[in-house]
């Protein structure tokens, strides 16, 4: 029998049905028949912060402060204790249990939250932006549902579906509710609920006075879930002086989770097509993946002569894996799986500058066998005011253990490849969640010599969410620790920041082969909203060192960067996250270029997660 009239309950309202009233201590979904009467009465915190915003709308001074400092305290997210959990927890007890019908409800994008549906839109903006927006069509939501009616409940799949509901770009929460349903609460009823993000957004970046990109997008056209992205770039000292980027993407091509990408670029003196189709392990229990993309790109390059050489190529790259899930925790609801995967990967140049067979290898004309053996382990918790400003965060922990072997053919000789990486990552409740990863991999060339090897490693933790009245403050902190072996005569690190190294600094003339950068920042979540802009202010210290010998490494003071800022982010919208920082260097190099004031778009931070990937070579930058 379907739900006809649903109504979420967060935990702390009270109820009045049919003139008996109740307290609700978590949240639930309640289906009640129409002819009945009923009433949501609101918790005592909320009958508080009512008052107060009657009382302030008495004049226009305190109305006008109260709308810009106050922010409703509704049961949003705002506590971290109430979020962080294992992600299956609650549908633990139902598994088993038949699905006997499914609901879909979508709240609109102002007004209602995931966690106070009740909410409503509350000025002429909220309402008006609600009436333009295309809702996202209930089909496409149904589609990237990996259960339906009559299957038996898996809490684990439920827990992967949340998730991936989240992941979607055009949604900015969901949460799946379960009830017991039928005579003897044998069997269960479910429902899905989503809330979308504004999916049209700008952004503009501006490099000086005579170059920069213009960028616009569209992440849910009309509702039907493709994105669109127009990036339109310009620079006065380049002839055609202006450029374009075009980006399509369709999420979830007919229910079977392949995702699709069509780039166009004609930039300056460059133009490239692509087209990619990609199908990933997106749940542990997924048993095969796989993806292919070709590539088509004219431009031009830089030669040690400062001048520049038309570079002209094809690059095609495939792959598949299939996983095998050969345990299931069903304390913890922990997966372990070992999955094997293969990939190839080919660049032929039609046009290139001179090379030679130990410098710009990523010029030269080859074709790259490998194929990896993972080991992974995974599950999920569900936190908040990690990286987003309040919305359900997913937070993987576990661990992976990869082979990877390879055999390159190039034009100039045939070398063999090996790498092997860990990383694992674990929440602790008093101190907070800590992830390392190592990696190391090499070519081996004649007797099985060493070339462009590299060992990698990198820290990162951040701390439990400490409450100060209203105000939620996190610390974060990463190492990482890059050292090149052999490499190429034209492959370098550098500090800069586009490479993790100091936030706003650019010097080519310093690199080295080892490389130490320590990331600290301590993060303060503030209770300010405006118009549902939330704010953030943060302060951070970056320290690099940078060496050509590894013995050197420590023996100089690092180069350091320190700042302030704040970032605005509105998470309703698609818009990127709004950051101004001011950033002082008392020790930098000569030479370098710092950038004092920054002003930037940032996109949304994920942490990394544990499904394995398509086998590839470890970056060095």
């Amino acid at each position: 029998m379907p739900i006809r009239d649903t109504v979420v309950l967060i935990g702390g309202q009270i109820p009045s049905i049919q003139n008996h009233t109740y307290v609700i201590g978590k949240d639930t979904a309640l289906p009640i028949r129409p002819n009945i009467n009923n009433e949501i009465k609101p918790s005592r915190s909320d009958r508080f912060y009512k008052g107060l915003a009657q009382g302030a709308n008495k004049n226009f001074l305190t109305r006008g402060l109260h709308n810009v400092i106050i922010a409703k305290q509704t049961n949003n997210g705002n506590s971290d204790t109430l979020k962080t959990s294992l992600s299956v927890l609650p549908f633990v007890s139902y598994s088993g249990r038949p699905i006997r019908h499914i609901d879909i409800k979508q709240l609109d994008v102002f007004g209602p939250t995931i966690n106070d549906t009740n909410r409503r839109a509350r000025n002429w903006f909220e309402k008006t932006g609600n009436k333009l927006h295309f809702r996202s069509k209930s089909y496409l939501i149904r589609k990237n549902l990996l259960f339906k009616e009559g299957n038996k409940l898996d809490p684990i799949e439920i827990s992967d579906n949340e998730r991936l509901l989240r992941a979607l770009p055009y949604i900015e929460d969901a949460r799946i509710i379960v009830q017991p349903a039928g005579e003897w609460n044998d069997s269960i009823d479910i429902l899905v609920l989503t809330k979308d993000v504004w999916s049209n957004a700008f952004d503009l970046k501006i490099n000086n006075i005579y170059s920069g990109i213009f960028e616009s997008w569209d992440r849910n056209i009309l509702g039907f879930g493709h994105e669109i992205q127009n990036n339109f770039l310009w620079d006065t000292h380049e002839n055609p002086s202006t450029g374009y980027n075009g980006i399509y993407n369709v999420n979830n091509i007919g229910g079977t989770f392949i995702q699709s990408q069509l780039n166009y670029l004609t930039s300056f003196q460059a133009k490239s097509i692509k087209v990619d189709l990609q199908r990933s392990f997106f749940t542990p229990n997924i048993k095969y993946a796989g993806g292919i993309t070709l590539t088509n790109t004219k431009t031009q390059t830089i030669v040690k002569t400062d001048s520049l050489a038309p570079l002209r190529f094809n690059r095609y790259d495939g792959w598949v894996g299939r996983s095998f899930l050969i345990r299931k925790n069903e304390l913890t609801k922990t997966r372990r799986n070992i999955t094997i995967t293969t990939s190839v990967m080919n660049n032929y140049f039609y046009q290139r500058p001179r090379i030679t067979e130990n410098s710009y290898y990523n010029f030269q004309n080859k074709t790259l066998f490998l194929g990896s053996i993972a080991y992974t382990k995974q599950s999920f918790f569900k936190s908040n005011f990690v990286y987003n400003f309040g919305r359900t965060e997913d937070i993987p922990v576990g661990g992976i253990a990869q082979l990877t072997l390879g055999l390159e053919k190039n034009e100039f000789f045939n070398r063999r490849y090996a790498g092997l990486g860990f990383s694992a990552s674990n929440f602790i409740w008093n101190l907070g969640y800590i992830y390392a990863s190592l990696n190391l991999s090499s070519f081996f060339v004649h007797d099985y010599h060493e070339e462009q090897g590299i060992i990698q490693g990198n820290l990162d933790y951040f701390s439990p969410l400490l409450l100060v009245g209203r105000f939620h403050l996190r610390q974060f902190v990463n190492f990482d620790l890059t050292y090149g072996i052999n490499r190429f005569t034209n492959e370098f690190l550098t500090i800069n920041d586009n490479h993790g190294g100091i936030t706003g600094l650019t010097n080519d003339s310093l690199y080295g082969n080892i490389r130490l950068n320590m990331h600290l920042e301590t993060v303060c979540f503030t209770p300010w909203s405006v118009f549902d802009f939330r704010f953030v202010v943060f302060g951070f210290a970056d320290l690099s060192w940078i060496e050509k010998q590894p013995q050197y490494l420590l023996d100089k003071f690092p180069y350091t960067g320190i700042g302030l800022g704040i970032r605005i982010r509105n998470e309703r919208l698609v818009f990127n996250t709004l950051e101004i920082r001011f950033a002082f260097y008392p020790n930098i190099a000569s030479g370098s270029k710092t950038k004092a004031l920054g002003l930037s778009g940032e996109p949304v931070l994920n942490l990394p997660s544990f499904l394995p990937k398509a086998p590839q070579l470890d970056p060095y930058q």
